[in-house]
């Protein structure tokens, strides 16, 4: 599978119908762990979206690795769920956003510390 294989899947999984079309437009940031595409992050100005390989769980270092350039870029990321997602809900919360806002579709999230780095601990 490829980045961009990837990325597609993770957009459609948001609610993107034209995902193909949004993948063309935006940044595909792959994860390559020992040699192997093992996450991809989508990323649409600061809207943030990542899917992993089902059998990859991120360690808390290589998350650390994976996320500071994304997040130092601009200085946070946002990213949203459709009501209901509680799978992808867990997902955030574990990489440290924090839910801001909701409208009629979506929960709005943002994150502006790198997961588990001294700023954001298992404590805060």
């Amino acid at each position: 599978m490829t980045a961009d294989q990837l990325a597609i899947d993770v957009l459609t999984a948001a609610g993107y119908a034209d995902a193909a079309e949004v993948v063309a437009r935006c940044e595909v940031v792959p994860y390559i762990d020992d040699g192997e595409l093992t996450a991809v992050a989508v990323l649409l100005g600061s809207e943030f979206h990542c899917h992993t390989t089902p059998a990859f769980r991120f360690k808390r270092a290589k998350l650390r690795e994976f996320m500071r350039p994304l997040v130092e870029r601009d200085g946070f990321l946002t990213t949203r769920l459709a009501h209901g997602d509680t799978a992808n809900r867990r997902f955030n919360k574990l990489f440290g956003f924090r839910e801001t806002w909701s409208d009629a579709n979506y929960n709005y999230y943002v994150l502006s510390d790198v997961p588990f780095s001294e700023k954001h601990t298992c404590q805060s």
